[in-house]
C-alpha cells in the first residue's frame, strides 16, 4: 500500500459528483508529509549526492509521439505544416 494513502483521521467520507466517487474530509498521509520513492538505496544515494552537485535550472520533460519509420504518417506533417523526420 502507498504511504501516500493512509487516512489520518475518521472524518473522511465518499461522495459523488457526476457519478464520479471521491473522498472528501479526510486528511491523508500524503497530504501532510512529502513522499518520494527510489529503487534501491544506491538510486537514492545517487540522488541525494547528484541532485545537490546541480542548479536548478530551466529543464523541460517532453513527452511525444515517435516516429520509427520514414514512411510514418506523421513525417508527412500535421494541419498543413511540413515536420522534419530523421534530421
Amino acid at each position: 500500500m502507498p504511504f501516500e494513502t493512509l487516512v489520518l483521521n475518521d472524518s473522511g467520507r465518499i461522495a459523488e459528483d457526476k457519478r464520479l466517487p471521491y473522498v472528501t474530509g479526510a486528511e491523508f498521509f500524503g497530504d501532510r508529509n512529502p513522499i518520494s520513492y527510489c529503487q534501491s538505496v544506491t538510486a537514492l544515494t545517487l540522488a541525494r549526492t547528484l541532485g545537490k552537485k546541480q542548479r536548478p535550472g530551466d529543464r523541460i520533460l517532453a513527452i511525444v509521439d515517435p516516429v520509427f519509420a520514414v514512411d510514418d504518417t506523421d513525417c508527412e506533417g500535421r494541419n498543413g505544416k511540413e515536420t522534419r523526420c530523421f534530421g
